[in-house]
């Protein structure tokens, strides 16, 4: 018997007593009834509790949770509720949005916490987290003082309670501006203190911080958000871009003062620096929405031409090991223009060997392709091939990266073959070829041999990249299903690997380049596709191929698939599973009735 209220609870001194299903309801149940003492209860259960206790804490927790989102509704029992869900939150083991630590953050919302505890009183337990300085709670503290400086809030729940239909009071909402700016430079003051630090919790805070100019506007708080920025100091590129767009929100609002306009200038000039490597990592890095022209090409031919200027610069005045570094790394993201410009004017390669030298060797080094496809575009194609050549033996991953970013030439097609006959490069990397047709630009005959290579060396890791190149090289007209013909029954009769939805969608698309061709040969192959466990479910693109195939042969592909579903294999199972509520539809009668169908009925 689970008793609520009393000083003393037979039994009931642990939080794993309330970890069942019935026992849990219950407990939910009873503090939509009596919600102080279940509180109270719930917090005797949860201060006992270590953080084991908790994070095994797992066939109860949904009631728990639904409980105590009621109780933080009541003022009686929002703040317990609200210390207990904190508990919760530091002991996290569910990622769904409405767990403990989503909600721990709603509650500390300005307009829809759902509490009717006025924000500045809810701080206290902010207090509490950051009184720890441990690294779960300062990330806790972070998060919750986040929920304070959202430009858009949400909630979940009615404004009654789901069981005992008692409404809700009104939760607290600010009633003056002053309501809204106290809390806020408060919750401001807390992430500053947390963003100090170097752990997980101070990158979080310093994010939310120069995110929370756009809340701080929408609420006339434009000093505090341009307060914010001007204190800010950046650990890294992405937060100088956050500076930089939160400049231009604030720049945004109306009726700004000149003063207001010029700190802000004067902060978005700032966030990068003026030093070659500072307008290098400004513009040869991640883009900014401002960066964006709808008028222009790519939408980028700006930023292009200043990347493509910055080329010009560094050949002139000299690049440094560290700005070769960073232009070498992922980092620089728009690094292609800046390459192929370097490539261009470098008549002497006297940065080929520092490129090369620092380039990963991985198909992603973009600074080694654009540099040696630009030389190619100065100095002339056997120039080009030679450089990606010297890559072989040092960088053979790099070479493969840098010859399919560029061009496809017949000279680039017998590399890679190269590469991954003589085992430098692994076959399942030929998977990056099915992007960009690169393959089909290719003579048919180097096109082919490199999907063949793709299929001998590898055919379960690339048998879903080779039937996407024929769908396209087929579609596009590039190549022929009869000049594929080979390579298409190849591909589908590949097996192994699990099959996703897209596998399905381009098996289907291939099978059917084949279907009215070789109809027998393809209801052989559709069986084979239900030999295991793996992925016979998603077979919905390859029975319209086996429609076709019917519909081109009916007798013979019934005798392979009838044949097949009379079997007491598991593989008729899924057969018959897949294809009962529609496959009969499209067999002629005549060759339906033979004795006993395929089901298993006698016909007569």
């Amino acid at each position: 018997m689970l008793i609520i209220g009393c000083d003393y609870h037979p039994g009931f001194q642990q939080i794993a007593f309330v970890d069942q299903e019935f026992l849990s309801e219950v407990f939910r149940i009873l503090s939509s009834a009596v919600p102080i003492a279940a509180a109270n209860l719930l917090t005797e259960l949860v201060v006992r509790a270590t953080k084991d206790d908790l994070l095994n804490f797992k066939t109860g927790r949904r009631n728990v949770m639904w409980a105590i989102e009621s109780l933080l509704r009541w003022p009686e029992t929002s703040m317990k509720a609200a210390r207990v869900l904190m508990k919760f939150a530091l002991s996290e083991t569910e990622k769904i949005s409405n767990n403990a630590t989503s909600l721990f953050e709603t509650f500390f919302q300005v307009f829809l916490s759902g509490s009717p505890v006025p924000l500045m009183e809810r701080f206290a337990l902010i207090e509490e987290l950051l009184e720890s300085d441990d690294s779960p709670s300062r990330l806790l503290a972070a998060r919750a003082a986040a929920g304070s400086l959202q430009s858009h809030e949400s909630r979940f729940g009615p404004d009654a309670d789901q069981l005992s239909k008692r409404p809700y009071p009104p939760e607290w909402k600010p009633k003056t501006y002053g309501e809204i700016w106290e809390p806020r430079r408060k919750a401001i003051r807390y992430l500053e203190q947390i963003g100090s630090g170097r752990d997980e919790a101070a990158s979080l805070a310093r994010r939310e911080l120069l995110q929370s100019p756009y809340a701080l506007v929408s609420q006339g708080q434009v000093d505090d958000a341009i307060g914010v920025l001007e204190s800010a100091v950046a650990m890294n590129d992405e937060e100088r871009r956050n500076i930089i767009r939160s400049c231009d929100q604030i720049n945004r609002v109306p009726d700004l003062s000149n003063e207001q306009r010029a700190r802000v200038k004067q902060i978005r000039d700032s966030a990068f620096g003026t030093t070659y490597f500072d307008r290098l990592r400004r513009w040869v890095g991640g883009r900014l929405p401002e960066d964006f022209d709808a008028t222009s090409a790519s939408g980028f031919d700006a930023a292009d031409r200043r990347v493509m200027e910055l080329a010009e610069e560094g050949f002139k005045n000299e690049i440094g090991a560290a700005e070769i570094k960073w232009l070498s790394s992922p980092e620089a993201e728009n690094v292609w223009p800046f390459g192929r410009r370097l490539g261009e004017l470098d008549k002497e390669e006297k940065f080929r060997d520092r490129i090369f030298q620092a380039a990963p060797d991985n198909e992603n080094c973009m600074l080694l392709a654009a540099y040696v496809w630009g030389r190619g575009a100065a100095s002339g194609p056997e120039n080009r091939e030679r450089l990606l050549d010297n890559l072989l033996q040092p960088k053979p991953m790099a070479a493969f990266g840098a010859t399919w970013r560029g061009d496809a030439t017949v000279a680039g097609a017998k590399r890679i073959i190269h590469l991954v006959t003589a085992n430098r490069v692994p076959a399942s990397s030929l998977r990056m070829l099915r992007y960009g047709g690169w393959i089909i630009q290719l003579p048919a005959h180097y096109a082919m041999e490199i999907m063949n290579v793709m299929l001998r060396f590898d055919a379960e890791s690339n048998a879903e990249a080779v039937l996407g190149i024929i769908d396209h090289a087929v579609r596009s007209g590039a190549l022929s299903a009869k000049e594929l013909d080979d390579l298409i029954w190849k591909a589908l009769e590949v097996r192994g690997a699990q099959r996703s939805p897209s596998f399905d969608w381009y098996w289907g698309r291939v099978a059917d380049l084949v279907a009215t061709i070789d109809p027998v040969r393809l209801a052989r192959v559709f069986i084979t596709l239900f030999e295991s466990d793996e992925g016979w479910l998603s077979t919905d693109s390859a029975q319209s191929a086996l429609q076709h195939a019917v519909h081109s042969d009916p007798h013979s592909v019934w005798e392979v698939i009838g044949t097949a579903l009379l079997t007491e294999e598991r593989t008729a199972h899924r057969l018959r599973l897949k294809l009962g509520q529609w496959f009969g539809e499209f067999i002629p009668q005549k060759h339906l009735l033979s004795g006993r169908n395929a089901m298993g009925v006698e016909v007569s």
